[in-house]
This record gives structure tokens, sequence and C-alpha cells, in this order.
């Protein structure tokens, strides 16, 4: 990038001085360090790399401005004034809209620029390699200096080598003569050390005889001793079946002593389990005591559970007779207002017909009166006169119109005394449930009433509860059966075990005297056995034996070392006067 007043250099550079310009601020500059380090291997290199700088240089020398645009001149104008720096924005415009001008120009420098920015990678990538190539340069100069020095130094070693053969064949020719000499030496050094050892030797045989005269003499001494250690060992040898006899009853001993310790760990596990049994008994015996209610106690409670089931089926079969009592009811409700529907359509039936009858009997009247005259007697009340003679206002019913509706009347009559009789035994049956399911509640204490609203949730409620009950009574009866069930099965077994208890106790008692005896008698064994230990002057037959051995083997010895003494003395006598 360049600074704001070094642009107007930029502008008015010739083509080179453009070049270096560029050259900064693109820092190519850097590639010509690198072609130094190479030297001769990136000769090559540093062609190319100079070559692609100098059509980069040659390319970008085509970014020169067109002198005569206009737009050109006034930016150069701007750029000559002493201001030109508070008018950064208006020059900025000017260099855009110059770059807009000449768009050709434009597009050659993007695509010249891209060309050279892959070119520049090229040579970045071999300048790359020419440093790993170097670098391997390196690396064989240090190995080629390495094999001269081991190549030296092989040298060195061979004529070393060269040089110990020499020496060695010199030696393997002088060695034969040489070891002739030595040996030579060595047999006159050998004789006339002989000859000084023989006169040294018979001088110690002559001192040493005088020592072994003297020993022999003190081993003599000891001859007696052999006939006294023969003599005791042969009295040691003469009580050795009381050994035999001691070991015998300590084995006998052991042996039984081993027998009546296993029975008295028999008799004290019997005697544990005896305890056992008389403790079972016992806490037996005592349950039954503690428990001796319970029987009454599980008869109270599966009273209760009776009473409660009893109740609880009563409640069940209750809530029966309420749906019974329900449709009972319902029944009659029906039948009642079937009856008195047909005791209505009587009642107007028969209404009708009084009046069809009145409404006959008035015109009748009405008939009769219209033949009436004064002075003429009425041939019903024989009066002469006739003030108000009776009139009919409409039809007159006939006899059969009238028979008719005492018939009808008569049906009607039926159907009504029907339904009477239907809506009698519905209120019958209905009272009669009723009274059935009011005498159970009496029964339970319920004091509410069959056809109360609520009496269903009552009975069910009566009904949970005594369930509830009979729930809550389970486990205590549970517990209760097994009480008894076990008193009963303790009692029944009692008897037995009372019997067999005082056998074993028997048994075990007199097991328990026999093994006290055999204890005493193990006793006397043992104390008779330890006087004859005492009476014994070796623990055992072998200690015996040993000392029996030791004795003889003394006396054997001392009779070798004066046999030794002896010879040593005649030895030593022969070897002098040899």
């Amino acid at each position: 990038m360049l600074a704001q007043n070094q642009f107007m250099a930029f502008l008015t550079a010739d083509s080179n001085n453009r070049t270096e310009i560029l050259n900064t601020i693109f820092e190519t500059g850097r590639f010509d360090d690198y072609t130094d380090k190479l030297k001769d291997l990136t000769t090559d290199f540093s062609k190319k790399t100079n070559e692609k700088m100098t059509a980069i240089d040659v390319n970008l020398t085509h970014l020169d401005g067109d002198e005569h645009s206009e737009i050109y001149s006034k930016l150069s104008e701007i750029v000559l004034q002493e201001n030109c720096a508070y008018r950064h924005e208006e020059i900025s415009q000017l260099i855009t809209d110059l770059i807009n001008e000449d768009k050709a120009l434009v597009a050659l420098y993007t695509g010249r620029s891209v060309d050279a920015s892959k070119r520049m990678k090229s040579a970045i990538e071999d300048f790359t390699k020419a440093t790993e190539l170097n670098g391997h340069f390196n690396q064989f100069d240090e190995k080629t200096a390495e094999k001269i020095k081991l190549d030296g130094d092989k040298e060195k070693f061979e004529n070393l080598e060269k040089r110990n053969n020499r020496v060695a064949l010199a030696q393997n020719t002088v060695k034969p003569k040489e070891d002739l000499y030595i040996q030579a030496v060595n047999d006159v050094s050998r004789e006339e050390g002989a000859i000084r050892d023989l006169g040294r030797r018979i001088s110690e045989d002559e001192n040493e005889l005088v020592v072994v005269t003297k020993k022999q003499e003190e081993v003599s001494k000891q001859k007696p001793q052999i006939q006294t250690l023969r003599s005791k060992a042969d009295g040691i040898e003469a009580t050795l079946s009381k050994y035999d006899d001691l070991s015998k009853r300590v084995n006998n001993w052991s042996e039984e002593n081993g027998k009546l310790e296993t029975d008295k760990k028999n008799l004290k596990v019997a005697l544990n389990n005896l305890e056992k049994t008389r403790k079972g008994i016992e806490d037996d015996s005592n349950f039954v005591a503690e428990h001796s209610d319970d029987k009454s106690s599980k008869q109270e409670l599966e009273a209760k559970k009776e009473a409660f089931s009893k109740r609880e089926s009563s409640l069940v079969d209750i809530e029966k007779d309420l749906v019974t009592l329900s449709e009972l009811r319902r029944s009659k409700e029906k039948k009642e207002i079937e009856h008195a529907h047909a005791f209505d359509k009587w009642e107007k039936a028969d209404e009708k017909l009084r009046l069809m009858k009145k409404a006959h009997l008035a015109g009748q009247a009405a008939l009769l009166a219209e033949a009436l005259e004064d002075g003429k007697p009425c041939p019903v009340c024989g009066s002469p006169h006739h003030p108000k003679k009776a009139v009919h206002s409409g039809e007159i019913p006939s006899s059969s119109d009238i028979e008719t509706a005492e018939s009808e009347l008569g049906a009607l009559y039926r159907d009504a005394e029907e339904s009477r009789k239907d809506k009698d035994e519905a209120v019958s049956a209905y009272i009669g449930a009723k009274g059935k399911i009011d005498a159970n509640l009496d029964n339970l204490g319920i004091v509410e009433r069959g056809d109360s609203p609520t009496i269903k949730d009552t009975v069910k409620s009566q009904k949970l509860a005594a369930r509830e009950e009979i729930q809550n009574l389970a486990p205590d009866l549970e517990s209760l059966k097994a009480s008894v069930e076990k008193i009963e099965k303790i009692v029944n077994s009692l008897p037995t075990r009372n019997a067999e208890y005082a056998e074993e106790k028997a048994k075990v008692e007199t097991e328990s005297n026999a093994i006290e005896q055999r204890i005493q008698d193990i006793g006397k064994e043992k104390s008779a056995i330890d006087e004859l230990s005492k009476s014994l002057e070796y623990q055992s037959r072998d200690a015996a034996e040993k000392e029996i051995k030791r004795l003889r083997t003394d006396a054997t010895e001392i009779e070798q070392r004066i046999g030794a003494a002896d010879k040593v003395v005649n030895d030593l006598k022969n070897c002098i006067t040899s």
C-alpha cells in the first residue's frame, strides 16, 4: 500500500521506477534473498524467477492512465494542489471513474494479476523444493565427511593389526627356546627343594614321634574305661523290657484316654440335647399356660365373624329385596294410576247415564205435559191445574240409548273393579315386601325404613362396615387358629416327649456315671505309669537304646584311638628308619 503523499510519484513515475514501486507493494524482493542463499544449486531457479518477475513488471506497466482523458487531467490538477489531502474522497471517486473509464485495462490488470499470482505460487513451490534439496545435499556432505573419517580410522586400525601380527610372529619364534630354559631351571629348583623338604620332614617326623608317643601313652590310660562302658551298656540293655511294658501301657492309656475324651464330648452333646429337650418342653408348657384362653378367644372371634357374616348376608338379601321393593313400588304406582283412570271413566259414564235418565224422565214429563189440559187431572199427581208444565230443552234420550249406556257402564265398572283388584294385589305385595324388609332392618338394629330414600346407601354402608369388621378380625383369628393348633399339637405330644425325656435323662445319667468311673480308673493307671517312668533312668526305649549305642560306640572309639596311636607310632618309626 502507498502513502497518500507518494501517490503522485507513482502517477508521474516512468516504467522502471513504477516497477520498483510495485515491487515494494508486492514485496517481491524476498525472492532475491532466497536465491542468494541457494548459490549455485538455485541458479536456474533464480533465472526462472527473474524472468517471471520481469513478465510481471511488463504487465504492470500497462496500468498507466490515459493522459488525454478528462478525468485523468482533473485528477492530476487536484493532486498538484496543496490541500489535496483534504480532498481524498474526491480523489478516490476520480480514481474509480478513471478505472471504470478503461474497463479493458481493468480486465487486463485483473487477468494478469491472477496469472502473476499463479506464477508466483509456482515459484514459491519451486523454491521450497530447492530448499529441501539443499537440505538433502547438506546431509549428504555430513555423511561423506563421516565416511572419510571412518576410512582414516580403518586404515590406522589395519596398520596397527599388521604390527601386532609381526610382534606375535616374533614371540612365537623365541618362545620354544625360552620354555626349555625355564623348564631346566625349574627342574633343578625342584630337586633342590625336594632335598631340603626331605631333611625337614625327617626332623618333623622325629619331633612328631615324640608327640605321638606321649599321646599313645595318654590314650592307653583310657583302656580300663572300655570294660566300664560296656558293662553299663549291658546293664541298661537288661531294663529294655520294662521300657516295652511302659510304652505299651502308655499307648493303651492314650487310646483309652482318647476314647474317654470322645465319650465326654458325646456326653456333653447329649447333655446339651437333653437340656434343649427340657427347655423345649418347658417353653411349650409355658406357651400352653400363657395361651390357655386362646381357644375361647378363637371361639368368640369366630362367633363375631359368623355374626358379621350373617349380617353381611342379611344386608345383601336386603339389597336384593330393596331392588324388588322398588320394582313393586313402581308396579303399585302403575296399578293405582290405571285404577284411577278406570274409576274415573266409570264415574264419568255413571254421571252420563244419570243425566241421560234424568233427561229421559224430563222428556217423558214434557211429553205428558203437552197432553195436559186445564181442568183435567194430571195422570201423575191428579192436580187439575197445571201452572208449570214440564218442558224439554233438547233431544230426549231414548230407552235404547239408556240401555246402551247402562251396558257400557257395566263394562267400565267391571274394568274398574278388575283394576282395583290388581291395585290391591300390588299394594298388598308392596306392603308385604316392605314389612319383610322392615322386619329384617329391625333385626339388624337399623331404624331407617325400607321406603326411606337413603335406605340403599345405609344398607350398602352397613354391608361394607360388616365386611370391614370381618377383614379386621381375620389377622387375630388366623393368629388364634395357629395358636390353638399349636397348643393342641403340644398337648398331644407332651406325654410322649416327657417319657422320652425321662428315658434319655436316665440313659445320660448312667453314661455319666460310667464315664466318672472310667476317669478314676484312667487316673489310677496314669499314676502307676508315672511311678514306673520314674523308676526308669531314661524317658523311652529309644533313649535307652541310644545310650547303649553311645556307650558301646565310646568303648569302640577308645579301642580305635589306642590302635590308631600304636599304628602312628609304628609308622613313624618305620618311616624314619627307611
